[in-house]
């Protein structure tokens, strides 16, 4: 917006006096003044129009940003819950596995079959682990009440942090968040 120029072109318009032969001659110079006057008024209102019209495209931007945003937000929050909902069924694969491995390691002449299912364990919580899902709970850990449960109280009087002697039942991790706790013995 030119607001100095408007008003220097106010400042110049000559004033029309009571003289008829100079009168005429003023109202030219006034409608010539006017004319520029209007001019200027038509270049001040299409600089405010494209303005107003950057901002409209500007906030008409913000919004498509903030729809996108949202969608990443909504997409996000499915993609963690479909991780969820595969990290339970990971959880129930594993505890079978766990409880095969119990099994067969009651029958000596399943050595073998305990060997591959052992190695099976293995691989699936390596592989999990490179998505963040992590296996809680290993005998010989120092007792973590935020991801252990016990089996049993500790003596009151005992100062010494219990260890882990038997894990239970494994607990589970997904990037840092537990999915479930340990189910764990400790040593006396």
């Amino acid at each position: 917006m030119d607001l100095k120029a408007v008003q220097e072109a106010l400042r110049s318009t000559p004033q029309i006096e009571d003289d008829p032969q100079t009168a005429s001659a003023d109202a030219i110079d006034v409608l010539g003044v006017a004319a520029e006057f209007l001019k200027l008024l038509r270049n001040v209102s299409e600089q405010q129009t494209r303005e107003i019209r950057e901002i409209a495209a500007s906030v008409s931007d913000t919004g498509r940003l903030h729809e996108a945003l949202q969608r990443e937000q909504e997409r996000a929050a499915g993609s963690e819950q479909q991780l969820r909902k595969m990290a339970e069924v990971l959880i129930g694969t594993l505890d079978l596995f766990e409880r095969m491995l119990t099994a067969l390691s009651a029958d000596p002449e399943m050595k073998a079959w305990e060997t591959q299912t052992r190695q099976a364990l293995e691989l699936s919580l390596h592989n999990a682990a490179k998505i963040g899902f992590v296996a809680l709970g290993t005998p010989g850990e120092a007792f973590d009440s935020s991801i252990h449960d016990l089996t049993r109280e500790v003596p009151g009087g005992s100062a010494v942090e219990p260890r882990i002697s038997a894990v239970l039942e494994r607990g589970y991790a997904l990037n840092g968040r537990i999915l479930r706790r340990a189910r764990v013995d400790y040593a006396e």
